[in-house]
């Protein structure tokens, strides 16, 4: 569930697993000019944060800064086809590591 921290600005946080450690992740979202949304770090998506992205404006970016933040990166754009970002580095990093 998304909860704003400030002026167009938006957290939402959910428990993760990652090599027997919970660790948690945390995603946040930026309202731009035009409505637009800007996704940073993606979290596990579903109707709720779906709902609330309704309320707030249009999903038009999608950044996953590293190979550690990836994770629910093709759920978003599977959701958000018309997203951009710069994930395709990354895409080409972890075809890579599964093609080794």
């Amino acid at each position: 569930m998304l909860r704003k921290i400030d002026c167009n600005i938006w957290v939402a946080e959910q428990p993760l697993r990652f090599l027997g450690l919970d660790v948690g992740t945390r995603m946040t979202v930026i309202s731009l000019k035009n409505d637009e949304l800007a996704v940073i770090s993606p979290i596990k998506i579903d109707h709720k944060i779906i709902e609330q992205f309704k309320e707030i404006g249009n999903v038009k970016h999608i950044i996953a800064p590293n190979l550690f933040h990836h994770l629910f990166l093709s759920d978003f754009k599977n959701i958000y086809p018309q997203a951009k970002g710069k994930h395709s580095a990354i895409s080409s990093q972890l075809s890579a590591i599964s093609n080794e």
